[in-house]
């Protein structure tokens, strides 16, 4: 994937946490995160091989949560929230740096990168619940289900 090659974002996305108390929050916390949320989904593609495109739910579970790099400042204690992070969020910073790097891959599918993009704005399941949509598709309801 073209976003792990990144100098700036690899490092941060290795060393960032998944959250500021719930879960994994802790340095290295968004890697173990979507390692086991990717561990899951692997899982569900392996059940549901006749529904679920396996490659792009991982992509999705690898993905989900990308944006939270830029979302909390880990060098802070607490991972105080970024002034970013705080007016945009996670989900949609994620969204707008897989995009970024999409347009850097020539033809890359449309309806691929629709898919990714959807997955990563409905994680969160319900609009309530932070998601500016709810899952649409098969893989997104997938990853909304192993998410939380």
């Amino acid at each position: 994937m073209l976003i792990f090659e990144d100098k700036d974002y690899y490092p941060a996305y290795i060393n960032a946490p998944a959250a500021q108390k719930i879960h994994h929050a802790y340095i290295g916390g968004l890697l173990e995160h979507s390692l086991e949320v990717a561990k899951i989904c692997e899982n569900i593609a392996a059940n549901y091989s006749d529904v679920i495109e396996r490659d792009l739910l991982i992509t999705g579970a690898l993905l989900h949560d990308i944006g939270k790099i830029k979302e909390y400042d880990f060098s802070s204690i607490s991972f105080e929230m970024t002034d970013i992070g705080k007016l945009v969020g996670h989900l949609i910073l994620g969204k707008e740096m897989v995009d970024e790097k999409i347009r850097e891959i020539n033809e890359f599918p449309e309806h691929l990168k629709l898919a990714i993009g959807h997955m990563i704005i409905s994680h969160h399941g319900e609009k309530e619940w932070g998601s500016p949509e709810v899952p649409k598709t098969m893989e997104a309801f997938a990853l909304f289900t192993r998410t939380f």
